[in-house]
């Protein structure tokens, strides 16, 4: 279970889908259970419980399988994990705060919040995590503190994004005057642009749309994940010029030179957006043909500008 917690944090950073590593994570998971009825027939034959006392057994022994206990264990969970995020040991800090990650809840998120300025970038990747799973609601001047006091680079990018997360509720204002719009493209926080462009302000809004379009390959693929995240479809029309463009985004299978567009990946998240019911498969290892991108053009046709 580590293995598939590292991919999913791997995909954050970069802020692109790679479809391949579904099969991976599968084989990971094939793998991985064989390991946890092991230890399953140890406790038990040991008597303890077969719920808590094992979830306690694992986080102890760092053993990522405590994911799945905790799942399975649900919100009765949390009580026992919150205490593990203050351990001494900064693997257990992260499998606790991974196992929050399952159950949510208003202590998984606080938790977290206290983890943002952890010394250890794993623990503070694995809190990044849960914070966008699970948005912390009401703590907002908390968020803007460790945003402040952070120096850590992925933080200081995804800590405004989590923000973003709090919108409508979320009070704009502070956080306008950290971000500036002068910036170049290579010096501007992306995650500060597109956390306010979320929140409604507009010059951030203008900002982004003008680097998403103007933006190539690796970036392009990043700033479309970010379109995704507005969950708004004011962004649409404005992602229909990207359905022409049919340079390299992201490469699922070096191997085989098995790539996405930026034309697929747009599409994709207009669908997304859209909740658009389209006749073919989407979120696919594979291109769409030019039928299927001039469908989706015509979905984000329709869709009014604001």
């Amino acid at each position: 279970m580590k293995q598939q917690r590292l991919l999913t944090q791997f995909k954050k950073r970069n802020g692109i889908k790679i479809h391949f590593w579904r099969i991976v994570i599968l084989v990971v998971y094939l793998i991985s259970t064989s390991s946890c009825r092991k230890d399953v027939g140890r406790l038990e034959k040991a008597g303890y419980d077969m719920t808590t006392d094992l979830l306690v057994h694992q986080v102890k022994k760092a053993d990522w399988d405590a994911v799945d206990t905790a799942e399975t264990l649900g919100e009765t969970a949390r009580s026992i994990l919150v205490p593990f995020t203050r351990d001494k040991d900064p693997e257990i800090r992260q499998i606790a705060l991974a196992c929050l990650d399952t159950v949510g809840g208003p202590d998984a998120s606080e938790a977290a919040l206290k983890l943002l300025l952890d010394e250890d970038s794993e623990v503070v990747s694995s809190a990044i995590e849960l914070l966008h799973n699970h948005p912390p609601f009401g703590q907002a001047e908390q968020l803007l503190k460790c945003y402040q006091q952070t120096d850590d680079p992925y933080a200081q990018e995804q800590i405004p994004v989590i923000a973003g997360r709090l919108a409508p509720e979320i009070d704009m204002s502070p956080w306008v005057p950290l971000l500036d719009l002068s910036a170049d493209e290579e010096e501007i926080n992306v995650g500060l642009l597109a956390g306010l462009a979320r929140m409604g302000h507009e010059p951030a809004r203008k900002r982004f749309v003008s680097m998403m379009l103007s933006s190539q390959g690796k970036e392009s693929a990043s700033l479309i994940e970010y379109c995704s995240y507005m969950q708004d479809t004011w962004i649409v029309p404005h992602m229909i010029p990207l359905l022409d463009r049919r340079e390299r985004a992201v490469t699922l299978f070096p191997d085989r030179d098995i790539y996405m567009r930026t034309c697929d990946l747009a599409l994709e998240a207009i669908v997304e957006l859209t909740k658009a019911e389209v006749s073919f498969p989407v979120n696919r290892p594979e291109q769409y043909n030019a039928s299927e991108l001039e469908s989706v053009k015509r979905i984000a046709s329709s869709v009014k500008p604001r």
